[in-house]
C-alpha cells in the first residue's frame, strides 16, 4: 500500500481523494497543506511523496468546480458519516 492510501482515499467516481481521518475531499493543489495542518505525525518527505503520487492520480478534480457530485437517488458512501440536516 502506498503512503498516501494510509491517509486518503481515492474515489473516481466522484473525481476526489478524502481523507480518511478528517472526512474532507481534497483536491491536489491542497493536499500537502491539509496533511501539514491535520496529520503533524508526517515528515516533510512523506508530505511530499504524498503530493506528488496524488498529483499523478487520473480522475481527481483539480478544482472543486470539476468534482463530480452524486445523483439523488444514489445510496451514500459506507465510510462516510450522514448528515440529514442538509449540512
Amino acid at each position: 500500500m502506498a503512503h498516501w492510501q494510509q491517509v486518503f482515499v481515492h474515489r473516481p467516481g466522484f473525481c476526489i481523494v478524502n481523507c480518511q481521518t478528517c472526512e474532507y475531499a481534497v483536491v491536489p493543489a491542497q493536499v500537502e497543506r491539509h496533511v501539514k495542518d491535520h496529520h503533524p505525525f508526517t515528515t516533510k518527505e512523506q508530505r511530499a511523496a504524498i503530493t506528488q503520487s496524488i498529483q499523478t492520480l487520473s480522475s481527481v478534480a483539480q478544482h472543486h468546480e470539476a468534482v463530480m457530485y452524486p445523483s439523488g437517488d444514489e445510496p451514500p458512501i459506507a465510510s462516510l458519516p450522514v448528515f440529514h440536516d442538509g449540512l
